[in-house]
């Protein structure tokens, strides 16, 4: 009887009073006699894996045994992979009342003949709408040619998205996005639709603890949760790679541990993993087995979006970009939507090919940093090589590197440069040597390429604190071990103990003390090493 009121309230959009109203009472009664004796009725239950009571095995009970007073036919639909994966829990439930009579018809991905089938019977629909008939026309010829997978990748096998994308089409919206953009708006568009289909409907005055029936903890308008799930999507999407060499190798699935441990740092809104399958495109993987849950996104083309989703708009916002996650090969597809999110980003296609001019090794034609990179980035980067090829068989430009804190400058470094060059060394010091319309990293990179002894490193508080001057130590130190170029600290407001405690790799090298040496003789010291070089 509650099954059949249920029944009667959604169609009729109104809460039905059978206890005070007899004209709904009689409604609800001859509704369910109609359900009862009725073989010609088909009672259709849509989304059975999104209603939280199916998760157990209790709730299942619970829906299956409403239907068995009925003998009218009653049509579920689930995800396959939610049967799959709780294959025993449904067993067990069908067989309500020793009643296991049941089969399932599996849906599967459209082909090509039934997107035209249904392309043609819009087209009769729009007939007399001359621009909509005329875009979907072009649309079929698409098909029929097989390209629609450039313009729109396998949106049209999926009924649902075939929908959105024709209702697009023929508006002429499709004419301003990229694919990229189209499956952002359709996962979106999905989301709000599952969103709607969580409640039953809001004429009806139902208790609060009746309402949702896709729970859903996060809290903010749609364009903040879905922010908030697709960046979490995007996280799990690369915790389901594995890199060989420079190979990306897509994952089937993704263990349950993973997933939550993510939404436990950083996306605890969420209160399960339950949750986030109800309102996103993860899905079961398999059959479940006792603590070895997985998921999986329900296309591959889904886990592909949200790996590029993560490599430009999550990766690109971290202070310090992962350079190496771009110089993997990705899948086809995954890179084609990094191509297109690129464009959304202003000043986004500027930095990567300044990443890849700046980049002092060679990578390869595949990575995903090589093919993101336009035109002008290339011929920069190619004009850079040349220019280095130059230098080296040029010879040497600079005797010395030095290597400072801009905060010491003045008086210090200014002093000591101006003594070195009195002496005759050439000395790359970026105020001289470096214009204000240069790259400062290409000139930078030059000097050290150009150095003929070493390079000088003023080690001061300053120095410690500097990112920069850090990284030019690292550099420095490489070149006294590959290139047996000289390394030659001067201490500066700092002690011998002090430097080595912070620097362990400088223990074994003989630091000039500014505090106790004059500053001509230190150039001097300096110049003396590079006599010792040349002999």
């Amino acid at each position: 009887t509650e099954l059949a009121k249920s029944i009667l309230e959604i169609i009729f959009g109104k809460k039905l009073d059978t206890k005070n109203i007899i004209i709904d009472a009689i409604l609800v009664t001859e509704f369910r006699q109609l359900l009862r004796f009725q073989k010609d009725i088909i009672l259709l239950y849509d989304g059975l894996d999104e209603y939280r009571l199916s998760y157990s095995e209790q709730g299942l009970k619970q829906i299956f045994s409403c239907t068995t007073s009925f003998v009218c036919n009653s049509i579920f639909t689930l995800r396959k992979e939610f049967y799959d994966e709780r294959n025993t829990t449904f067993n067990i439930a069908l067989e309500v009342n020793q009643r296991p009579t049941y089969s399932y018809i599996e849906l599967r991905e459209w082909n090509d003949k039934e997107i035209l089938e249904y392309i043609s019977e819009l087209k009769s629909k729009v007939k007399n709408e001359k621009n909509s008939y005329g875009y979907l026309v072009d649309f079929e010829k698409l098909i029929k040619q097989k390209k629609y997978n450039d313009v729109y990748g396998d949106i049209p096998k999926r009924p649902l998205f075939l929908k959105m994308l024709c209702d697009d089409i023929m508006s002429g919206e499709t004419k301003i996005k990229n694919i990229s953009q189209l499956y952002e708006s359709y996962l979106t568009k999905k989301f709000i639709l599952d969103r709607e289909g969580s409640s039953l409907p809001k004429k009806i005055n139902y208790p609060s603890s009746k309402k949702l029936n896709r729970p859903l903890s996060k809290e903010g308008d749609i364009c903040s949760i879905t922010d908030y799930i697709f960046e979490l999507l995007a996280k799990i999407s690369w915790e389901m790679i594995t890199i060989d060499g420079i190979h990306v190798l897509y994952n089937e699935s993704v263990d349950e541990k993973i997933v939550t441990k993510l939404m436990k740092l950083e996306y605890d809104e969420l209160n399960s993993i339950i949750e986030l399958l109800l309102n996103s495109v993860l899905i079961p993987f398999d059959k479940r087995k006792r603590r070895e849950f997985k998921a999986k996104f329900a296309h591959k083309s889904f886990q592909e979006y949200f790996l590029a989703y993560y490599l430009i708009f999550v990766l690109f916002e971290e202070e310090e970009i992962n350079i190496t996650a771009l110089m993997l090969k990705y899948s086809q597809g995954t890179t084609k939507f990094c191509r297109y999110m690129v464009e959304e980003i202003d000043g986004l296609q500027d930095k990567i090919d300044q990443i890849f001019i700046n980049l002092n090794i060679e990578i390869d034609n595949d990575a995903l940093l090589y093919k993101l990179v336009t035109l002008d980035g290339h011929l920069q980067k190619d004009e850079q090589i040349k220019q280095d090829v130059k230098v080296r068989k040029e010879s040497k430009e600079y005797d010395f590197f030095i290597s400072h804190s801009s905060r010491d400058k003045i008086p210090f470094v200014e002093d000591l440069v101006a003594e070195l060059q009195i002496l005759g060394l050439r000395i790359f010091y970026d105020k001289n040597s470096i214009n204000s319309s240069e790259n400062i990293v290409w000139k930078i990179n030059k000097g050290f390429i150009s150095l003929k002894y070493g390079t000088i490193i003023i080690i001061s508080p300053n120095f410690i604190r500097s990112n920069w001057c850090n990284e030019e130590l690292a550099i420095s130190f490489s070149l006294k071990i590959d290139k047996s170029k000289k390394l030659i600290p001067i201490l500066l407001n700092i002690s011998d103990s002090e430097m080595k405690d912070r620097y362990a790799i400088l223990r074994s090298i003989k630091a000039i003390d500014s505090t106790s040496t004059h500053i001509k003789s230190i150039a001097q010291e300096i110049f003396s090493i590079r006599e010792q070089k040349e002999m």
